[in-house]
């Protein structure tokens, strides 16, 4: 049967609700922890480690780690099987369902152990293996030359011991080449290129080529252009280096960037379809230096983007010494749109956010008087951004969102800056706005509501909602679920819920 659009897939109405729990003793066998009171299991997107609270009847001590019924021979005490067994560290599973259905929904670790002497009971305090990555610290510099973002990240999990599985990381246009000028193996500047003003020249020297203007005095100028078709949408790639002067870049005419003196560095920009005239202009300004007042300017390329797609490859990246493996991932994770959680198995699993619109089917249907026992709808506009700057060494790139803008902000322009070394080009710089854009957008909308539990709701779910105080009849994607099982008052989930753009 097929979970989408289905109210009660475990007739919740008809079966008594059922957890299990079971830790691993220090042989390596999974044990049933008997006695269990609650329940408490809480995951967001916002918070890395999914948690799980276990309660459990404590009478004498009997699951007290340090229970010894030897120091009291006047009481009878019975010695205990889960003696030493319940520490901090302990692994530990939880299975949550229906009758005969309890799937397993939690894996991880014991990192807290509390003991309430006048209620009796026992408090397991838990995390999921994503502590795991939270707890080991970095050792070791890790570098990584020219990897494909997913692949760092999957590997950074396995130095931790636990296994990952991580879709690829992709590009969203391919590119290809149209030509690439490096001015090696020529004894002057090809002559595609026109120059005016003071010229420019050739430089050679032992296995490199670069040209340089000649400008010479204050107020001087000295361009060089050429001229380039386009069959597609694509760019303008050049490593520069400004000596105290100045580097105007012009595209058909416009000026569209000015470089600043500083040491070689590359810069992007992007063309459309058709016929363009590229220009670069080197202004003196008379300022003195040891190093002279020229420009140079090498590596021109330019490309078409095909439509296709490249896997996102990371120039550089390295994880520091004193840092936890998951403030590195996510590092790296954060910028390319990368969402990292536990299985239920506690296979470490990466992906993008799912991309959700309101012409999606969900997966469930929650509507008022039947599923919902509560309800709570916000609109919050106090972090909008509707235009976005991201910039590396290789360029800036700006993005508009048009519904951010007009819908939600009503045409006020709210501006981010976001700086992102591995950013090297308007794709990948795009991936990054794309990102920030759906995290603006579906928070304006927030909506939470309290339902019958149900194992099989995961973040990320598209939900159809339909409850008229609030007005929230439409569709929104599980991004945090606080679940409670109680052997008294049963199974709930309070499920915190995000607007699908």
């Amino acid at each position: 049967m097929s979970l989408a659009v289905v109210r009660d897939p475990f007739q919740t109405d008809a079966l008594a609700a059922r957890a299990l729990v079971r830790v691993q003793d220090r042989q390596g066998v999974w044990r049933r922890l008997p006695d269990v009171l609650r329940l408490e299991w809480d995951r967001s997107v916002e918070q890395p480690a999914a948690t799980l609270l276990v309660e459990v009847a404590n009478p004498d001590g009997w699951y007290s780690p340090d229970q010894l019924p030897e120091k009291f021979p006047g009481l009878d005490l019975r010695p205990s099987p889960w003696q030493t067994l319940l520490f901090p560290g302990a692994p530990i599973r939880a299975f949550l369902g229906y009758g005969d259905d309890v799937p397993l929904v939690f894996t991880g670790h014991v990192d807290r152990v509390a003991i309430n002497a006048a209620t009796q009971t026992l408090s397991l305090e838990c995390r999921d293996t994503v502590g795991v990555l939270m707890d080991h610290i970095v050792s070791v510099p890790y570098e990584y030359e020219n990897w494909v973002a997913s692949d760092i990240m999957a590997d950074l999990v396995t130095k931790a011991g636990l296994t990952a599985v991580f879709e690829d990381s992709v590009v969203a246009d391919a590119t290809s080449e149209l030509f690439h000028h490096d001015f090696e193996g020529v004894d002057e500047i090809p002559p595609e290129y026109a120059m005016d003003g003071a010229g420019w020249e050739l430089e050679k020297g032992p296995g490199y080529g670069v040209v340089r203007s000649r400008t010479t005095a204050a107020g001087q100028t000295a361009g060089i252009s050429i001229q380039v078709t386009l069959n597609r949408p694509g760019f303008v790639q050049f490593d520069y280096q400004v000596r105290a002067n100045r580097l105007h870049l012009f595209v058909d005419g416009q000026k569209v960037a000015i470089y600043y003196p500083g040491g070689w560095r590359v810069a992007q920009w992007q063309l459309g379809a058709g016929q363009h005239t590229i220009r670069w202009e080197a202004e003196d300004v008379g300022e003195t230096g040891p190093i002279g007042r020229a420009v140079a300017i090498d590596d021109i390329i330019v490309g078409e983007y095909t439509g296709g797609a490249d896997p996102y490859v990371v120039p550089h990246f390295q994880a520091e010494i004193g840092q936890t493996l998951w403030d590195e991932i996510m590092r790296l994770a954060e910028t390319v749109g990368y969402w990292i959680r536990s299985l239920p198995d506690g296979t470490i699993y990466g992906s993008l956010w799912p991309k959700v619109t309101q012409a999606d089917p969900p997966r469930w249907q929650l509507t008022e008087y039947r599923d919902l026992t509560d309800a709570s709808y916000t609109l919050d506009g106090s972090w909008v951004r509707n235009k976005i700057w991201v910039s590396s060494e290789h360029g800036t790139s700006v993005f508009w969102n048009q519904y951010l803008l007009n819908t939600v902000s009503r045409g006020r322009v709210r501006v981010a800056y976001v700086d992102v070394p591995w950013a090297t080009s308007h794709p990948r710089r795009q991936v990054v706005a794309e990102h920030l854009f759906r995290q603006i957008a579906r928070k304006f909308r927030t909506v939470q509501v309290v339902t019958p539990g149900n194992p099989c709701h995961m973040l990320g779910d598209l939900v159809q909602l339909r409850e008229r105080v609030t007005t929230a009849a439409a569709k929104y994607q599980v991004i945090g679920a606080r679940t409670t099982f109680d052997v008294r008052d049963g199974y709930v989930d309070t499920l915190d819920l995000e607007y699908g753009v």
